[in-house]
């Protein structure tokens, strides 16, 4: 076991940070062997005659203190501040039992070196405010690298600016417009680097604050990439337009897997794949507010699932109730020219060689209300205007059916089209599966009548 003596001195040294040290491979060293301070010759005996060994030092009082040329704002810096504490070692003083050994060097004015323990505090320790300070301030380094944030405008949206400088609890800030903001510090949020703009996984952002992930969204949703995951969720943004996401080429490349961006396709695969491998029933729930693509996105995922049988027979048969459910149970809002006033649950049965071979839909909390007001600017049902101007002499006659503005639960809201979608067509689609239930019509015809009764 190796041995260390600390040698005394009047006044303690201070030892000076160096460089980090090199490691060297370590050899027990023989028991009596002594080491001496430079100049002070090994194994002499010291002034007194007498040579006394000092006590070994614990394991936990053997430190050394090293320090790193760097940045003076960085906590690892040399000029950081640590809490030391040094113990003096008074001359001729024996501590512990041990005694301790004075070089004779020492006494004549040679050089000599005293090695005295110290216990070092943990890395940025200190008083909490030296420590809160160098860990939790971030502004000075964000002003210097010109770091992007975000701000809270005065309107509630959120922008993205760089930092410019901060002085105290001030930050200035310049918008991507060019303009300069002065805004308090705690109140930005910090912004992810350039590198992770448009990411397809929410997942894999640094900063997964509100404003990272609605400017993530319009980032991908400028280059029409309106699908996003969000680990296991997938977040689909309505484009309000037609977008080259669809058709036989993309169910093609996602049954193959060719393609692993994000998509409706790609769920109801997993879906169907981890039904077959674990032979247990699975479920894809759509939910979002009003006019978010519910309802089409329900239809893509089913038409996915169609293909898969071959796109034709009971397929093909589950596929047309989609034009008679949102005829019965869509309307025009304010927000959605064809939004969904009920909920669904469609159940797709499968067989065990992976066909469709049955299906079941139930409805669900139906908006009864609309049947007999709607707000201005808004639509009752799609299927009151379209047997207005779709059906035929015949049907129109059997029925006594007259103008949408004559019938007083349509006219209230003085709204009778809807931009870009003819009725009448959309008519003709649903009685094609509807050929055998007229009776249907004549239900709303009483209707109309009922509400032209006075009381």
């Amino acid at each position: 076991m190796a041995s260390v003596e600390v040698r005394s001195v009047r006044k303690s040294a201070a030892l000076r940070p160096r460089g980090p040290g090199k490691l060297h491979p370590a050899r027990s060293m023989p028991l009596d062997y002594r080491y001496s301070a430079p100049g002070a010759g090994a194994g002499r005996p010291a002034a007194n005659g007498v040579g006394l060994r000092a006590p070994p030092v614990p394991k936990e009082e053997e430190a050394e203190v090293v320090g790193f040329e760097g940045d003076a704002d960085s906590p690892y810096s040399s000029q950081a501040t640590t809490t030391t504490t040094t113990e003096e070692v008074e001359e001729g003083e024996d501590k512990g039992g041990g005694g301790v050994e004075v070089d004779s060097a020492a006494a004549t004015g040679a050089p000599s070196t005293a090695v005295t323990p110290r216990r070092l505090s943990p890395v940025g320790a200190g008083s909490p405010s030296r420590r809160d300070e160098r860990w939790g301030d971030t502004s000075s380094y964000g002003a210097r690298k010109k770091h992007r944030v975000f701000c809270q405008l005065p309107n509630g949206d959120w922008a993205l600016c760089t930092v410019i400088t901060t002085s105290g609890d001030e930050s200035v800030l310049k918008l991507s417009e060019g303009k300069v903001l002065r805004l308090k510090t705690e109140s930005l949020q910090s912004a992810n680097p350039e590198i992770l703009d448009g990411v397809d996984d929410l997942m894999q952002l640094s900063y997964l604050s509100e404003p990272s992930v609605l400017y993530n969204l319009q980032y991908r949703y400028s280059q029409d990439m309106i699908y996003t995951k969000a680990g296991p969720v997938l977040v689909a943004v309505n484009p309000f337009k037609k977008v080259p996401l669809y058709g036989n080429e993309y169910i093609d490349a996602y049954r193959n897997k060719t393609m692993d961006s994000p998509h409706v396709y790609a769920i109801a695969d997993s879906a169907l794949l981890e039904m077959k491998r674990d032979e247990v029933n699975q479920s894809i729930i759509i939910s979002g507010e009003s006019g978010a693509g519910k309802t089409e996105t329900a239809k893509i995922a089913m038409q996915y699932l169609a293909s898969l049988g071959g796109g034709g027979g009971i397929e093909y048969e589950i596929l047309q109730t989609n034009p008679i459910l949102e005829a019965f149970g869509n309307a025009k809002t304010l927000r959605n020219d064809n939004s969904s006033r009920f909920g669904k649950l469609i159940e797709i049965h499968f067989s065990t060689t992976g066909r469709i071979c049955g299906a079941m839909i139930q409805t669900f909390l139906l908006e009864k209300s609309r049947v007999v007001q709607s707000a201005v600017g808004e639509r009752a049902y799609h299927i009151f205007y379209q047997l207005c101007a779709g059906a035929p002499a015949s049907l129109r006659d059997k029925l006594n059916l007259k103008k949408v503005d004559e019938y007083k639960y349509l006219k209230q809201s003085c709204c009778y089209s809807i931009a870009g979608v003819d009725d009448a067509q959309m008519f003709r689609t649903v009685t094609v599966w509807m050929m055998h239930c007229h009776c249907f019509f004549s239900i709303i015809a009483i209707m109309f009548l009922t509400a032209l009764l006075i009381f």
